[in-house]
């Protein structure tokens, strides 16, 4: 199961994973822990605009949580981020999957992040702050995005992955095939005002107002 939220300053992420064995991570490379273990994942573009495009653009994101030894860690991918630094870049390549290339790969170090495990399951629940992420949601919007689980049998290795969206995503075989973005081959979302209803068609709305942001930021404390 997965939720969004927003207010005005952040994005609200939560994932609660059954029977998909232990939220672990072995990797000592932040850029490759899709590889590594365990991981909850939010593809997401950022600018309306974008619409219908074959190939990641300027504004497309992924977000990648793990837990990296005991500590739970969020990781942004920026495959175009032209104002990225050159020490960001990362890339790589197999003969089967060609390269794989982000302009950006970095830590989120003002993400609030908490993992608890449950008998039989784990919940990941996480805020982040909209600038790091370049995003400007409003009512009515509606974005291109795709979330997905990635499991772990011995926590070192990715045994799994699957995605909402994408049916493509499912091969743990060929690492840039695994890194690479296709917005072609998400999903939408449409963030809605903080009248909407909260029926199962509606997956973010603001929640300022009702407390449970507050109620949220105390349990990352």
């Amino acid at each position: 199961e997965f939720g969004m939220r927003y207010d005005e300053e952040r994005l609200f992420l939560a994932w609660t994973v059954r029977g998909r064995g232990a939220f672990a991570n072995g990797g000592d490379n932040f850029r490759r822990y899709f590889k590594t273990g365990a991981a909850v994942d939010l593809h997401l573009g950022t600018r309306p605009a974008a619409v219908n495009r074959m190939t990641p653009e300027e504004g497309d994101i992924r977000i990648l949580i793990t837990r990296a030894g005991d500590k739970p860690v969020a990781v942004l991918y920026r495959p175009v981020a032209p104002d990225a630094p050159k020490r960001d870049r990362w890339e790589t390549s197999t003969p089967a999957g060609g390269t794989a290339a982000f302009d950006q790969v970095n830590i989120l170090h003002a993400a609030r992040i908490v993992a608890r495990s449950e008998e039989g399951s784990y919940v990941v629940e996480a805020a982040i702050p909209l600038a790091e992420l370049g995003l400007a949601p409003e009512p009515g919007q509606v974005l291109k995005m795709d979330w997905g689980v990635l499991t772990t049998d011995d926590g070192f290795v990715t045994r799994s992955r699957r995605y909402w969206a994408n049916p493509m995503a499912t091969g743990v075989a060929d690492e840039p095939t695994e890194a690479r973005l296709n917005p072609s081959l998400w999903g939408h979302v449409r963030f809605t005002g903080p009248k909407a209803s909260r029926g199962l068609d509606t997956l973010l709305e603001p929640t300022g107002t009702d407390g449970e942001v507050d109620e949220f930021l105390e349990e990352l404390e």
